[in-house]
């Protein structure tokens, strides 16, 4: 079963078990676009197809947030050999403060729900793989 078909049965679950107390267009319940729209590192996307449960799904998506401060931690290695130290570290923690707070607005909604965790560790290695990107490009901008 695909993950979007997994989330979908998730959806009509609640709305069986809550008595459809769903407003239209005001849905709180999870949807694919949470998991689809993200980039997950190729070390996770397994994880997802195979993950039956919440609790799972909440283990792939911190998985998939390692994978990605991981290579993140990597970038920014390879900045502070072209940028000072003093440049590299600052600008990174602004950026996890960033980080925290938009991702923390992201989950909001789902505070509470077997599903924040995974919300929330989503948005972060979504974010983080944006950094990576951007971190990456900036390096290679800096050698030439």
């Amino acid at each position: 079963m695909t993950l979007r078909l997994k989330l979908l049965a998730l959806v009509v679950v609640c709305v069986v078990v809550f008595g459809g107390g769903v407003a239209v267009g005001r849905s709180t319940a999870p949807d694919a676009h949470h998991v689809e729209a993200r980039h997950i590192p190729p070390g996770a996307a397994s994880c997802f197809g195979s993950a039956k449960t919440q609790w799972a799904m909440d283990q792939c998506a911190a998985h998939a947030l390692t994978l990605a401060n991981r290579e993140l931690s990597h970038a920014l290695d390879a900045q502070r050999q072209v940028l000072p130290r003093t440049l590299v570290d600052p600008a990174q923690r602004r950026w996890v403060s960033f980080a925290t707070e938009e991702c923390a607005a992201e989950e909001a909604p789902y505070a509470g729900g077997s599903i924040q965790p995974m919300i929330y560790d989503l948005c972060l290695g979504d974010l983080t793989t944006h950094r990576i990107a951007e971190v990456e490009a900036d390096t290679a901008s800096l050698k030439h």
